[in-house]
């Protein structure tokens, strides 16, 4: 039998120590996350606004845009508290941040191109 009981064991020990990363709460929200696939994709939500916010908090910017086709989930995510799971869940992808210097003419310029 090519089981490993030892070899089992760390696996579940590490299996067990990540899903207590996970479940430990970074944050909270006062209402439901929108992130119905329809929604994200054609109009301002929520959860949109949850990550553009976190982006000009954490990087000092005056204005931040975020990639909505990265937001998953396909549901409205309960008010209450967030785990860093449920921010995976929302949005499971390793995107980078790329800070820039533009002038508000630039940004409208790139904003109607792209339209």
């Amino acid at each position: 039998d090519p089981f490993d009981e030892e070899l089992h064991n760390k696996v579940v020990e590490w299996e067990n120590k990540g899903r207590a990363e996970l479940d430990k709460p970074v944050g909270c929200s006062s209402v439901g996350l929108d992130a119905i696939a329809l929604h994200v994709r054609q109009f301002e939500t929520n959860l949109g606004n949850f990550f553009t916010d976190s982006i000009k908090s954490v990087h000092k910017t005056d204005v931040a845009m975020f990639n909505s086709g990265s937001i998953r989930g396909d549901k409205v995510f309960e008010k209450g508290v967030l785990s860093k799971k449920t921010i995976i869940e929302m949005h499971p992808f390793g995107n980078v941040v790329v800070k820039i210097y533009a002038t508000g003419s630039d940004l409208r310029k790139y904003i109607e191109k792209q339209l």
